[in-house]
């Protein structure tokens, strides 16, 4: 498989989240032969960037971040060339992607203008000066980078390693809460006369919300760990069940008055 044709698999919009197994089968094809997949991977993510599918941008971001972490300094070479800043520049300014998705960039951003600082190991300031040139123009993220700072202050693992059955769990139902806060955000902000079909992020987070329920039954009567069965329950009061109808399970389509 190409290296192109694994970051689709793994960024996939109809995945129910991160897949393991094809983030691994990415990280080996970038530090693989030929050294061109290098190249080829980082063009691909820059397309995925502008992606209208905001939910397959999201999953391009988390991949990316893994790829930063384990595929060597030749990938965060290749993403500090103008080409690809600017299309990480192009996605954090738009004003048709919607917050939480721009929060993500800007965070995976100041890791790389934290971590290849002017006078750091790796020296990097392309990334700095897209921070900068953000900040110029009005951009405000201090607190966020902060929080970077903070969070890469704890060495990263050489590889990523296999996850555990409830670890695994524990990373979709992250998933789904991160996608129930969203939706719950735009169905509060919908404007009068709009319903959840009419916005095309809604709609998709509210699909996704529905396939995964079936899963989350089924884990209530298999799970033994008091913890995650809790998380089990928290999920499907708070993610899905206030856009369910009580007789058929389907999903709510409010509209504002």
């Amino acid at each position: 498989m190409s290296v192109e044709n694994a970051i689709s698999a793994a960024t996939h919009p109809d995945l129910p989240g991160e897949n393991t197994e094809l983030t691994r089968q990415v990280i080996q094809l970038i530090r693989g032969e030929p050294a061109q997949n290098v190249p080829l991977a980082v063009a691909k993510f820059g397309t995925l960037l502008s992606s209208s599918n905001q939910r397959q941008i999201n999953l391009a971001l988390h991949l990316l971040e893994a790829c930063t972490d384990h595929c060597g300094v030749a990938f965060v070479m290749e993403l500090s060339q103008k080409r690809f800043l600017d299309k990480m520049e192009k996605l954090i300014t738009s004003k048709k992607i919607h917050r939480l998705t721009q929060e993500r960039a800007i965070s995976l951003l100041c890791r790389w203008a934290n971590t290849f600082r002017p006078g750091s190991q790796l020296p990097l300031p392309s990334f700095l000066a897209l921070c900068q040139s953000l900040r110029s123009k009005g951009l405000e993220f201090g607190e966020l980078q902060e929080r970077v700072e903070r969070e890469r202050a704890q060495p990263a693992s050489p590889s990523p390693p296999p996850p555990t059955r409830y670890e695994k769990l524990l990373a979709d139902l992250q998933l789904v809460r991160e996608n129930a806060t969203l939706l719950t955000e735009i169905v509060v902000n919908l404007h009068p006369g709009e319903s959840i079909q009419d916005n095309e992020l809604a709609a998709e987070l509210a699909l996704r919300c529905r396939q995964f329920a079936p899963r989350l039954i089924q884990l209530c009567g298999e799970l033994t760990d008091e913890r995650v069965l809790v998380g089990l329950l928290h999920s499907t009061h708070t993610g899905i069940r206030p856009y369910q109808t009580p007789s058929t399970g389907d999903f709510l389509r409010p509209r504002v008055q």
